[in-house]
């Protein structure tokens, strides 16, 4: 904007004219006063202008809005209707077909080569369905398929080729695959194809029991703890205090051997 007024040299001219004949007439030239001043007129003559004209633009732009959202946008619900359903994502591509788009990925960066020597080995190329769009190469409706370079099992956002949409709804049953399989059950991609990244579970925390420390203990010293031994119910120990008698119950149990001292008394 200030590049356009000051080019208008027939305005920059006259302005300076009119300026300098405030200046003089009322003998003040003081440019805060005059800058005020300026303003004070831009405020009253052209304030309104840049507002009606602001008005007419906003209107003409939610116009147009108001168009585009109108737009009869039933051909996507068609197409993608085609593409709905477990292994109808899917279809093959002839390789004269989509060989120039490969070149174009690969000049972008893509590392296609492992992909190439698949289909040129099987005879044809398989892409799967994205979305339906607009091609902005034509700016016509197509369908947006996949190149899965990577694997058929690998999403390869960005990389697409595209079928036009009136040509795709034409679609026959020898364009998808066997089936209504995907390359990878087919086999197509055979032991070459690299495989989706897996995801690394992280390893479960395993809790471990507070042992029982005092119960293991009085289990040891139980084990431990000789035997008491265990009476022998069957004696019959003699019921009178006749040492005679006692010493012969004790020398039967063997507490006393034979050839024992008449005099020793256990009983001292």
């Amino acid at each position: 904007m200030f590049d356009s007024i000051l080019g208008n040299q027939d305005f920059i001219n006259q302005l300076k004219i009119v300026c300098t004949h405030a200046a003089d007439t009322s003998g003040d030239y003081s440019f805060s006063r005059l800058n005020k001043t300026m303003n004070a007129i831009m405020r009253q003559e052209i304030k309104p202008i840049m507002q009606q004209k602001r008005s007419s633009g906003t209107a003409s732009l939610t116009k147009t809005k108001s168009s585009r959202q109108s737009k009869d946008n039933s051909w996507k619900t068609e197409q993608k209707a085609l593409f709905a359903g477990r292994g109808r994502q899917w279809i093959y591509v002839e390789l004269k077909d989509i060989n120039p788009v490969l070149d174009f990925h690969e000049e972008q960066g893509h590392d296609v080569s492992n992909y190439r020597e698949l289909v040129n080995k099987h005879g044809k190329a398989w892409v799967r369905y994205s979305s339906a769009r607009i091609n902005p190469v034509t700016d016509l409706p197509c369908a947006a398929f996949e190149i899965r370079y990577q694997g058929s099992k690998v999403p390869q956002p960005g990389v697409f080729y595209a079928i036009d949409h009136d040509v795709i709804m034409n679609i026959t049953d020898d364009m998808r695959l066997e089936d209504g399989k995907t390359p990878h059950q087919l086999n197509l991609e055979g032991d070459n194809a690299p495989s989706a990244p897996k995801k690394v579970s992280k390893p479960k925390k395993v809790k471990v029991k507070k042992q029982d420390t005092s119960s293991e203990l009085d289990e040891l010293a139980a084990a431990l703890q000789p035997s008491a031994p265990v009476p022998d119910e069957s004696n019959d120990f003699p019921e009178s205090l006749d040492p005679k008698e006692w010493e012969e119950f004790l020398m039967n149990e063997g507490y006393v051997q034979d050839g024992m001292d008449d005099d020793d008394d256990i009983f001292g």
